[in-house]
């Protein structure tokens, strides 16, 4: 199954309209750049232009005013095209042009062209102002500037370490652009900073430690980049800080205590990453904190009674983690108008919460008791409820506590269930061990009920189980049996059950994930062939061999029983809410030959009973909540495909390099620090995808997979790569976009093959001249770097179709390099 990677890829290739396939060389005597940005697939030789007017915007004179900058400014950014140019190079004064402000010697101490409402259609969305190109470093010499604003613009390229230089310099927002490449570490100088706004740019690298030093600061906007690594926290110094947004990157690790220093707090906006560990107990002192957003992360444990104190919270956003437990009764005191908890790892609201929690507007999530509340009325139904001999409070709206034979914990959880010589009369439900905290199961003397114990008991923790003259039987598996062993007190009939038909292993499937609830149930629980179920096809014999429900609103665990499936040959579950981890029964799957249990919120390790799928030739697991691989993955000998993307791995086991017949290997965002040696065993691979994770280095064995075509780097933390991986003939696709490469080690007649190279958002300040050989180059991506010359002979790489280079300060030479490579892009052409 490729879609996944394809996915990937499209991401990829279409993050920049800069990438589509078409090439314009400009030079502006001291900013020259190629770029694409067109929507023509196919490129006429004489769209491939070079000018170097040296007659235009000189940027870059010494002692230049402020008129001959802004003049340059103008050309650079294609002032022609903007929505308001009024007064632009003319003689009026400064102020006098559109977005100028000066002081009253006539030095400019405002620049604003940011994008701007329509008047004429008031209520519609921002109207940009037209800005496009790169920001020109030489706007760090407008000395007394106060003010940089440059929103809802078509900016590209690196934000310039030149605007660190302002001394005077309060408010600096460039949202909403297409800027690339790290935040400068320069930024940290401007002492009297008080805005820095950089929201929803496509800005990587990690956030320097450095801003923890501006001291004025009140807003610090970095929301929805590509930001990764840790939240420093050194921001915990931002004394005046009220508005923290991070939101929507790819930033790891634990959110820092020091955050609760910050006593002037009046939002926090984390969610949208992958933040790992506890809540910190430390927000409880935002005395002034309004809102908390912490969602979509990958925050573990109990909710803090602290967050209680924060009595000027007003929006709590807590859902798509994995906390747990119930919510402090402290909460009381909140008074909040949203709030929301829901997907979690059995968060919910505790019954002495749910009168304050109906007061709500916009309240979300689970009431503990309501977990357990759905299996009760599913043992009802199943075990002839209405009949029994005493149902007192059963399916009303008392708390459990108050049913008969229920005794509950503080949280309404069922704690015990005894229903003991009660007239029970049928079966029992196939998610009974949905009650998590049920340690005491009495059942004895109901002659009438019969069928197996289901499986998912073995998810529980009981202590005590007692079935003693009733028809239960416990299933033979083995599996079973060892969990049975570990119950303390357990009284049962001695029947072993028989070995479950496909039938009623995809009926315990139907149960256990809500079946009434799918997008499509066609012929489910009723009489008809198998095959004419929705999504299950059979052999000859009516056995199970595909089960493909995909996308079809499944929710809960997947039942232990679906290992039973003897004959099963391809199982997608792709894209449900199959929660809880992956049950190690799966791994009896002897004939199985394609698995997907991709973008679900399955979690904790992969069992190593996986590693028993002898026939297994794909494998996908990713956009899950998976936290280790197990060796024993390593015995896959069949396998062609492993998928375990944006997971919570954070190690890869060496066993891995056994996979002999793998040609795809993905574990694209994961919190990877190395990568071990062994991956270069794998002789077949064609794909390596190690985008953003946390790695400093990469293993000089991977230059030994000689069918190697793709290797994705982006996003993490390298600083150098080693040589060797020059010697990958048939790699044709190197992504090292976003890391802190300033140099590319390389050996003569390296990367032969290599037709994509993204060097993009890196540290590089010169480029190394003998990657300029590289004949069958076809796209070559430079943007966010510092480059301060175009490469001599960069033209010899007569086959590149797309160059795309940052702002730099070119001097003659490299402005005829520039003119050699558009006559090689046309000669290229032809």
């Amino acid at each position: 199954m490729r879609s996944g990677f394809h996915q990937h890829g499209m991401r990829r290739r279409a993050k920049r309209c800069a990438r589509q396939a078409s090439v314009r060389v400009v030079a502006l005597i001291a900013v020259a750049w190629v770029a694409a940005c067109t929507d023509e697939s196919v490129v006429d030789p004489q769209t491939a232009v070079v000018a170097s007017d040296a007659a235009t915007g000189a940027m870059a004179l010494a002692g230049a005013s402020d008129r001959d900058i802004l003049v340059a400014f103008y050309h650079a950014t294609d002032g022609s095209n903007w929505r308001d140019n009024t007064n632009w190079l003319t003689d009026k004064p400064l102020g006098e042009w559109y977005g100028v402000e000066t002081d009253a010697e006539g030095r400019v101490v405002a620049l604003d062209l940011s994008g701007s409402q329509d008047l004429h259609a008031p209520g519609q969305p921002i109207v940009r102002h037209g800005l496009s190109g790169s920001i020109p470093p030489e706007l760090g010499d407008l000395a007394r500037l106060r003010s940089l604003q440059f929103s809802y613009n078509n900016l590209r390229g690196a934000i310039p370490p030149a605007l660190g230089s302002l001394p005077d310099l309060e408010v600096l927002r460039l949202s909403r652009n297409q800027l690339t490449g790290p935040i400068p570490p320069e930024l940290g100088n401007l002492a009297t900073l008080e805005i820095l706004d950089l929201v929803r740019n496509d800005l990587s690298g990690t956030i320097p430690p450095g801003l923890g030093g501006l001291a004025e600061l009140a807003s610090l906007l970095l929301g929805a980049n590509r930001l990764t690594g840790p939240i420093p926290a050194e921001l915990g110094r931002l004394a005046n800080l009220k508005s923290l947004d991070l939101r929507a990157n790819g930033l790891t690790g634990p959110i820092p205590a020091a955050l609760g220093d910050l006593a002037e707090l009046d939002a926090i906006q984390l969610h949208f990453n992958q933040l790992t560990g506890p809540i910190p107990v430390e927000l409880g002192r935002l005395s002034k904190l309004r809102v908390l957003a912490i969602n979509r992360n990958r925050l573990s444990g109990p909710v803090p009674s602290q967050l209680g104190r924060l009595g000027g919270l007003r929006q709590l956003y807590l859902e798509q983690n994995q906390l747990s437990g119930g919510l402090p009764l402290s909460f009381a005191g909140l008074t909040l108008y949203s709030f929301s908890f829901e997907e979690n790892a059995g968060l919910c609201l505790p019954p002495g919460l749910v009168g304050w929690f109906a007061g709500i507007e916009d309240g979300r999530g689970p009431i503990c008791s309501d977990l357990d509340a759905e299996v009760l009325r599913a043992l009802y139904e199943a075990a002839g409820g209405s009949s029994w001999a005493n149902s007192q409070g059963w399916l009303g709206n008392d708390p459990l506590n108050e049913w008969y034979g229920i005794t509950a914990d503080s949280l309404g959880r069922v704690r015990e269930l005894d229903l003991t010589q009660n007239g029970l009369v049928g079966s029992l439900p196939a998610n009974l061990g949905n009650l998590v905290s049920m340690i005491r199961l009495r059942l004895g003397d109901n002659p009438d009920l019969s069928g197996r114990l289901p499986a998912s008991l073995s998810r529980t923790p009981l202590e005590e189980l007692r079935y003693a003259n009733t028809g239960l039987c416990a299933p033979v598996e083995a599996w079973f049996q060892e969990w049975l062993s570990t119950v303390g007190r357990h009284e049962g009939t001695g029947l072993q059950c028989p070995p479950l038909s496909d039938r009623e292993i995809l009926t315990a499937l139907y149960e256990t994930t809500d079946g009434a609830n799918w997008r499509e149930s066609g012929n489910w629980l009723t009489d008809a062939p198998l095959a004419e179920w929705h999504g299950v096809e059979t052999n000859a014999d009516g056995r199970v061999v595909s089960l493909d429900l995909r996308w079809n609103r499944l929710h809960g665990p997947i039942p232990p029983e679906l290992g039973g499936l003897a004959q099963l040959v391809t199982l997608i579950l792709w894209g449900n809410d199959l929660t809880g981890p992956i049950p190690p029964e799966l791994g009896n799957l002897a004939k199985v030959r394609l698995v997907v249990l991709a973008t679900n919120n399955l979690e904790g390790p992969i069992p190593a009973e996986l590693g028993g799928l002898a026939s297994v030739e794909e494998l996908h697991l990713h956009l899950n909540r998976l936290t280790a691989v197990p060796p024993e993955l390593g015995a896959l000998k069949r396998l062609r495909q492993l998928n375990l993307s944006f997971n919570q791995l954070t190690s890869a086991p060496p066993e891995l390099g056994g996979l002999a017949s793998l040609m795809r290997l993905g574990l694209w965002s994961n919190e990877l620090t190395s990568v071990p040696p062994e991956l270069g065993q794998l002789s077949n691979l064609e794909v390596l995808d190690l985008d953003e994770n946390r790695l400093a280095s990469i293993p000089p064995e991977l230059a030994r997979l000689e069918n190697l075509a793709e290797l994705w780097l982006a996003s993490n933390e390298l600083t150098t790569l080693p040589a060797e991986l020059s010697a990958l003939e048939r790699l044709s696709l190197l992504v090292l976009e976003g890391n802190r490469l300033t140099s590319i080690p390389h050996r003569s007649g390296g990367f032969a093959g290599l037709r994509f190279l993204d060097l993009s958002s890196n540290e590089f300040t010169s480029f190394p001249g003998e990657l300029s050989g590289l004949g069958n180059l076809s796209v070559l991506e430079l943007d966010g770097n510092r480059l301060t010359h175009i490469p001599s002979g960069l033209g010899n790489a007569t086959g590149a179709t797309r160059l795309h280079f940052p702002p730099n300060q070119p001097s003659a030479d490299p402005i005829r390099e520039l003119e050699r490579i558009g006559r090689s892009l046309a000669a290229g052409f032809r």
